[in-house]
């Protein structure tokens, strides 16, 4: 995924989200497609602990976001979470947390006047800021220019099958040899 792209309404959704949890951290899932168009934004309740300077996921809100993602024909785009009173900028703790490396992060600060949102990708450790694009229709460069992305399972799907493939040409190659000569 190269960007991200919200439309304003889904912005002011994740906005209004973290205004209303403050001074807590808010919580949420993006659902869209592959080439990171967010379609729904959908909260989740933070069950933290230390509400103010974390978040948690409740996990039956969590599971049954993610466990519906087939019957809406929708994909996991990523996840999102407020920062009451600091940067939207990943925290030390977003970091170590971050389990997903495929989706994005993007994080609302509340710290100044309006609400900063930024998106990012962690994986490993190493965080990368995303493209974030908040206007009201789908960006025009990449309609025709965005391929379909393949999922990871797609991927290794596809690269399995290939190795099978190529072991059954070897296999069928074997066979159709003429057997060894006979040594007398």
């Amino acid at each position: 995924m190269r960007r991200v792209w919200l439309t304003p309404e889904a912005a002011e959704s994740i906005a209004r989200h973290a205004k209303a949890a403050f001074p807590h951290e808010c919580c949420g899932v993006l659902l869209g497609d592959a080439a990171g168009d967010v379609r729904e934004v959908v909260a989740v309740e933070n069950v933290s602990p230390t509400p103010e300077t974390a978040f948690v996921m409740d996990a039956a809100g969590l599971a049954r976001v993610l466990g519906g993602l087939g019957r809406r024909g929708q994909v996991l785009v990523g996840f999102y979470h407020s920062h009451p009173r600091t940067p939207a900028i990943p925290s030390g703790r977003d970091i170590a947390e971050a389990h997903y490396p495929d989706a994005v992060q993007v994080i609302v600060s509340l710290r100044g006047q309006a609400p900063e949102v930024m998106a990012w990708r962690i994986a490993a450790g190493a965080v990368e800021r995303v493209p974030l694009l908040i206007q009201a229709s789908r960006p025009e460069d990449d309609r025709q220019t965005e391929p379909d992305r393949l999922t990871r399972q797609q991927r290794i799907v596809t690269v399995l099958g290939g190795v099978v493939a190529a072991l059954l040409v070897i296999g069928v190659a074997l066979s159709l040899l003429p057997p060894p000569p006979v040594i007398q």
